[in-house]
């Protein structure tokens, strides 16, 4: 069977109050939010339009030795993900400096 889609990017998270402020800043809802706050998750996952989610583990889950399901090198900072967007990149840049966040590289104006 070919792949049919995208389900989600999973990457370890840091500082998930900073990434959970930062995307909801850009219109983003979260999903597992509330048990991942009561400890119940270890995770959060952040929703991108109706198809697609970036899953952050939490530092108590990919610091532990007896998590595998991660890269053997996985660790903050670590990813690359690319969204589209449907307006200029003039109105992305002014999206990403608004809630907070720093463009590193580009902007390029390229599929994908």
């Amino acid at each position: 069977m070919p792949i049919t889609g995208y389900d989600h990017t999973a990457l370890p998270a840091e500082n998930p109050e900073a990434l959970i402020a930062f995307y909801k800043k850009l219109g983003c809802g979260t999903i597992h939010e509330k048990e991942w706050r009561a400890g119940d998750y270890p995770l959060f996952a952040i929703q991108i339009g109706e198809n697609a989610k970036l899953n952050f583990h939490d530092p108590k889950l990919w610091q532990d030795p007896n998590f595998v399901a991660k890269g053997p090198t996985a660790k903050p900072g670590c990813g690359d993900i690319c969204f589209t967007f449907e307006g200029s990149i003039d109105a992305a840049v002014e999206l990403i400096e608004q809630a907070g966040g720093e463009i590193s590289y580009g902007p390029l104006d390229q599929p994908g």
